[in-house]
């Protein structure tokens, strides 16, 4: 039910063109990872997978989103939560 953000389509597809892998990491339940996929290449995202973390249950503050970004080594980083990037 979220709104695509403005620009968000034309950019993954020219970053996709450029020959770019596309994944989603989400905190999702993996179980509904093939229904993500299918979701974003309906609206017309060349998204190539989609990574399922979960959530720390333990530790809220935790982000496991970040350890599975930053051991894919991406060249570009998009994210729809400012909470993700440094200020």
């Amino acid at each position: 039910k979220m709104p695509m953000i403005d620009g968000a389509l034309q950019a993954c597809n020219l970053l996709h063109e450029a020959g770019y892998e596309l994944v989603c990491v989400t905190a999702m339940p993996a179980r509904f990872t093939d229904h993500r996929l299918e979701n974003f290449r309906s609206h017309g995202f060349p998204i190539d997978r989609v990574i399922s973390t979960g959530y720390d249950k333990e530790n809220p503050q935790n982000n496991p989103k970040k350890n599975i970004i930053e051991a894919m080594h991406p060249v570009a980083f998009v994210d729809d939560s400012r909470r993700n990037f440094k200020k």
